[in-house]
């Protein structure tokens, strides 16, 4: 469905729309961004995007090889990271009481619970 049809209060130029569908075809899916309030542009339309995106996935790749070093070494595999709210203070680890004898003094408690530190 041409992206013009469902914006029937809007009048977009002729010599415009087509420019409009180009940019829906292969920058991104805009009814996901509708979803989910944020366009994500298609691999390879923008550079610096494709950039940060590969540089992200690598910082994503070395928490979770240090998530499994954490892991290996309090000998428990249910450590796991945790984010109070939405992109405040992430990638914190949630480790379970009965494991936190084993935790470094190096390591800040931020909060717990019962169950978990």
């Amino acid at each position: 469905e041409p992206l013009s049809s469902r914006l029937p209060n809007v009048s977009i130029p002729s010599t415009f729309r087509s420019k409009l569908e180009a940019f829906k075809e292969t920058y991104g899916d805009l009814d996901k961004a509708a979803v989910d309030g944020y366009l994500t542009p298609a691999k390879g339309v923008c550079e610096g995007y494709d950039a940060s995106y590969e540089r992200w996935k690598g910082i994503e790749g070395q928490l979770q090889e240090e998530l499994a070093r954490v892991r290996k070494a309090l000998g428990c595999q249910t450590v796991n990271f945790y984010s109070p709210a939405q992109g405040k203070e992430p990638y914190q680890l949630e480790v379970p009481s009965h494991a936190c004898s084993r935790v470094s003094k190096d390591f800040e408690l931020k909060s717990q619970t019962k169950e978990k530190k």
